[in-house]
Formats: C-alpha cells, structure tokens, sequence
C-alpha cells in the first residue's frame, strides 16, 4: 500500500466528492479515522445526511476551505515520518496601518488573562522539583517556571504582559495539538554557564504561543528564581 502525502486541499476536494466512509476505504482507515484527520487538518467535512438530501435533489451548501493557520497540519502524513518543513504556514503580509489606531481598548487593571485564570491552583497542587521548582499538576499549562514563594509574582506579571498583547490585538494561547513548536531547554543561572546534567526543570505538554496575525511565536519560557524589584512599564 501507498503511503504518500495527502494535502489539506486534496483531502477537501475527496470528502465532498464522495461519503467518509468511501474515502476512508481508499486510505485502509475507518471512517472515524478520517474525521479526527479532517479536524487535524481543519479541512470541513459533510454533515450526517449531506449525501441523503443531494441525492433527493435538494441544495446542499459546500462550506469553503478555510485558510491554513499555525494550528492546524497542512499535510497528512500516511507514512508518519512527518517532514516539518510541509507544514510551514506562510505569513503574510502586514497591512501598512497606524498600530495605534488598531489596537483594542484597554482592558480593566483588574483582568485575567485566559492562560492565568486557575492556573495558580494547577502550579500548587502538583510537587516540588529536586531544585525546589514547581511542577504544575496539569501537563497543558502557561510556560512559567517558578518556585511556590514566587508563583504569584510570577503569574501577576506575565498576566501583565499576556493582558498587554490582547490590547495589541495579538493574542496568546498554547500550541494546538499538532506540535510543531520546540522551546529551548531552559538555564535558570544568570550567567549562565557550561552544559550541566540532571536540571529537574518541568516542561508543558504544549507552547505557549503569541499570534501576530498569521505568524506564531514561542514564548520563551518565564522564570522567576528570587525577589528582584521588578517595575513594569508601558510596553511601546
């Protein structure tokens, strides 16, 4: 059997042109297989009873493929030797506008970003590392690497920035399920140093992510260590 490439325009053209179950015959998977491809994808899929009513003779309508973004796969990848450079979305192009007159209107002093809000509780239900960091409970967190006396530092600040980026138009989220993004193994030292062994430092299950327009960002991950007197300014 053939395991090539199927784009996410391909796969478009074959689930409106004939039912799930007999493309997914073409492919050897199942029909339910196929959907969670589609979804993967972001390729939309007939309803239940599309292919009933068009062969009544009643109008059907055909949603059109929706533009490819970071968080979807561009290629599904049958052999699963997955080639990152396929699934490369490309940016386009800044419109020449004011930023200032884009921007969204200031959000309340008081706000919490989507990423922060419950994520305290997640940070102080999981354990302590080996270098007295905590490990969240939860796997699919905002990236801060903090100890339990900075956590809430921690969280207050990058609420701030995440806060200042929505008022930007620019949103942050973590990685959809696709993970194509890779951070940098993190070193806590000022200074920084030689390579060292055995750092129990916690990763997530997911980036988090800053959108500016089509392009997505890693963020690198934030860590809080001691007490520093930190002052947040107005971001330019």
């Amino acid at each position: 059997m053939e395991y090539s490439d199927v784009s996410r325009e391909e796969l478009y053209d074959q689930v409106w042109q004939a039912p799930m179950t007999k493309v997914a015959q073409q492919y050897g998977v199942s029909s339910s297989y196929l959907a969670r491809v589609c979804t993967q994808l972001n390729v939309p899929r007939p309803e239940r009873g599309h292919w009933s009513k068009l062969a009544a003779g009643h109008k059907v309508s055909v949603p059109t493929l929706p533009s490819a973004t970071p968080d979807h796969d561009l290629i599904w990848c049958r052999s699963g030797a997955m080639d990152p450079t396929k699934n490369v979305v490309e940016p386009k192009p800044l419109k020449s506008c004011k930023r200032r007159a884009s921007r969204k209107k200031s959000m309340p002093g008081n706000s919490i970003h989507p990423l922060i809000r419950g994520a305290r509780d997640m940070f102080l239900k999981g354990r302590e590392t080996g270098n007295g960091y905590l490990k969240p409970y939860k796997w699919n967190l905002v990236d801060i690497i903090t100890s339990s006396q900075q956590l809430d530092n921690a969280l207050k600040i990058v609420n701030t920035v995440f806060l200042e980026f929505e008022r930007r138009g620019w949103e942050a989220r973590l990685e959809a399920s696709n993970k194509q993004f890779h951070r940098p193994q993190v070193d806590d030292r000022p200074q920084g140093g030689k390579d060292r062994y055995d750092v129990n430092h916690w990763s997530p299950g997911r980036s988090t992510l800053v959108y500016l327009g089509s392009v997505a960002i890693c963020q690198w991950p934030f860590i809080l260590t001691h007490l520093w007197p930190i002052k947040l300014t107005h971001l330019s």
